[in-house]
């Protein structure tokens, strides 16, 4: 594989436009992403896998003008997330303004999640840059989008589907699933009971949670016991439990059980408003943008 780093150079330090470029030059473009291939052709001289307890992924390089680098990957961590570990280096390689911190960059488990820019300093900022150049790069928005159109309504198990298809975590295709749907939606991720983080639809309202805090207890996601293979059929909740200021519109939730105390939850806003309870004609004919079993 031939990659031309010189054609990266006029693209400016945008994390989308970078990824795009690179992808421009793979002719055929496979899926899933060779994402190896891409970083060896890109400068990176070695990727190491070894088993590391204090981050997920490092990039090492020759100085500040990056002409070569090495990554290092976590190997107790699933192959899935270790392939986009390795975009994730890649994208503080190849992004101009990012500027190697004395003994290189080195990324937690949270650093691979952070995805909201608002208000943090230069570190987080481009660990936030090297997520959004690992996601456009992992799951290119053209072939992505084309998979969100042929997937109808929202569920859980497309986010499965497509993990599968592009060998990515669930939860990094689930991000970038929410962002990109017609339908507003906001997904929660927690661990054991605790809310890890969540993202949402830009149109979706603001969940009323944060990181640390006890999902709450009347949702589903606290209640579900469900199989750690398969989601949760959709159910309806007050949106109260999750919203800081609820509407008139009702809310749904599905949830996905993992292994180890992982949880995914998905939300959307159901359609069937109160106004129509009187009238059954228009509720049969109505069909709800989620999917449910």
């Amino acid at each position: 594989m031939r990659i031309s780093r010189m054609d990266l150079d006029d693209v400016g330090a945008s994390p989308q436009r970078i990824a795009e470029a690179v992808i421009s030059q793979i002719p055929d473009l496979p899926i899933p992403i060779p994402v190896e291939e891409i970083a060896c052709a890109l400068g990176i001289v070695e990727i190491r896998i070894e088993p590391i307890k204090s981050f997920e992924g490092a990039l090492i390089t020759t100085g500040p003008e990056k002409a070569e680098g090495s990554i290092l990957v976590n190997a107790r961590s699933h192959p899935r997330r270790r392939r986009y570990t390795i975009g994730h280096e890649l994208g503080h390689f190849l992004h101009p303004l990012h500027v190697p911190p004395a003994g290189g960059f080195h990324c937690t488990s949270d650093d691979m999640s952070r995805n909201n820019s608002a208000g943090v300093d230069t570190r987080i900022r481009q660990e936030i840059q090297a997520n959004a150049f690992a996601a456009e790069l992992m799951l290119p928005r053209s072939v992505f989008l084309r998979d969100l159109k042929r997937m109808r309504g929202l569920d859980l198990e497309h986010i499965t589907e497509l993990g599968n298809k592009y060998q990515v975590s669930k939860e990094a295709v689930a991000r970038r699933y929410v962002h990109f749907q017609e339908e507003p939606s906001a997904i929660v991720f927690s661990h054991k009971g605790r809310v890890r983080y969540f993202c949402k639809h830009d149109d979706f309202p603001w969940l009323d949670v944060r990181s640390g805090a006890p999902v709450p207890a009347p949702s589903i996601a606290a209640a579900s016991v469900g199989s750690a293979t398969r989601a949760t059929d959709w159910s309806e909740i007050d949106p109260s439990v999750w919203l800081s200021r609820p509407n008139q519109r009702g809310m749904c939730e599905q949830t996905l059980v993992q292994q180890a105390g992982y949880r995914m939850t998905l939300q959307a806003l159901d359609d069937d408003s109160s106004e129509d309870e009187d009238e059954p004609a228009l509720e049969e004919s109505w069909t709800p943008k989620f999917r449910r079993k």
